[in-house]
């Protein structure tokens, strides 16, 4: 975080709303983001300009819509949940967190997997509630950050009951897109609730299966950034700051973030070939994926 001024852009707009409603920006460094997703990120929008909004979120079609005014009139059902927003301008909602009772849960689009804060996280292990799996790392839009990490035997937000989620230990609950994509969601922010709809993930398992190497996207370039002893990329000999080339038979640079974690992490024993750039050579490597539950990896 650098700095925050006023903003008055009155032409600025998202489709046919003004961003008028914005009075301040907070400036802060986004690359991490980028190195994430593999998008040319360059903000982010809070509830300053989404307060008088519903948000629908459809991850299966890959759309967000924006609707002013009251959602009364779109016939949506009576299946709404209470929702609120915390001091930081993320939404939030009660769920029961394994044998942990009701806590409130963030809502994050910018986070990628799922925490439990440390004191339910901690009491979850010792009840056999999280299986451990050792180290994780996370990514939000402010930062990232590596915690004890397993998988969680249940989390349930109202009717909808998902099991063997991966969670990381951490100061707060949250969820990010691993959960919420398996949704499609409308967050109604002037009357302060969430519907949620079964998306077509939703009976998708949660992967348990690791590569053991973090990867980014450098304008383009899929760059190693960290590789975990004695895991399958670490046996093949790939070393941080390799440059993956190819992955199976497509070329690296022409393929998205998702598509390359979601091949990273596809099935457990399921095995990945791969071309390896360092420097000026170029070679072959093929890693057989390992199970979390069984493995000191990190990915």
């Amino acid at each position: 975080l650098v700095d925050a001024e006023e903003f008055a852009c009155p032409d600025a707009t998202v489709g046919s709303l003004p961003l008028d409603s914005i009075k301040a920006v907070i400036c802060t460094d986004l690359e991490p983001l980028r190195y994430a997703t593999g998008e040319d990120i360059r903000g982010v929008l809070g509830v300053d300009f989404l307060r008088s909004l519903t948000v629908k979120i459809d991850f299966d079609r890959g759309r967000v819509q924006l609707y002013e005014g009251s959602t009364s009139d779109m016939d949506l059902g009576e299946d709404w949940i209470p929702m609120d927003v915390d001091k930081s301008g993320r939404p939030f909602l009660v769920a029961t967190i394994g044998d942990a009772g009701d806590e409130t849960v963030v809502l994050d689009t910018g986070a990628t997997g799922a925490t439990v804060r440390s004191e339910s996280y901690d009491a979850l292990v010792q009840n056999g509630r999280i299986a451990s799996c050792n180290a994780t790392v996370g990514l939000t839009v402010g930062g990232g950050f590596t915690q004890s990490s397993g998988y969680l035997s249940e989390l349930r937000v109202d009717r909808f009951r998902l099991g063997d989620i991966r969670v990381a230990r951490h100061f707060e609950n949250l969820v990010g897109l691993d959960w919420l994509s398996r949704f499609q969601l409308w967050l109604d922010f002037p009357n302060g609730r969430v519907l949620l709809r079964k998306g077509n993930r939703f009976d998708e398992p949660f992967s348990r299966a690791t590569s053991g190497m973090v990867v980014i996207d450098v304008h383009g370039r899929k760059i190693v950034a960290n590789v975990r002893p004695a895991s399958p990329a670490s046996a093949a000999g790939v070393l941080k700051g390799d440059e993956l080339i190819t992955i199976g038979s497509e070329r690296a640079d022409q393929l998205d973030m998702f598509i390359v974690r979601k091949t990273l992490t596809a099935n457990v024993g399921e095995s990945v070939d791969l071309t390896i750039g360092r420097g000026s050579r170029r070679f072959s490597k093929n890693i057989r994926l390992a199970d979390r539950l069984n493995s000191t990896q990190i990915r």
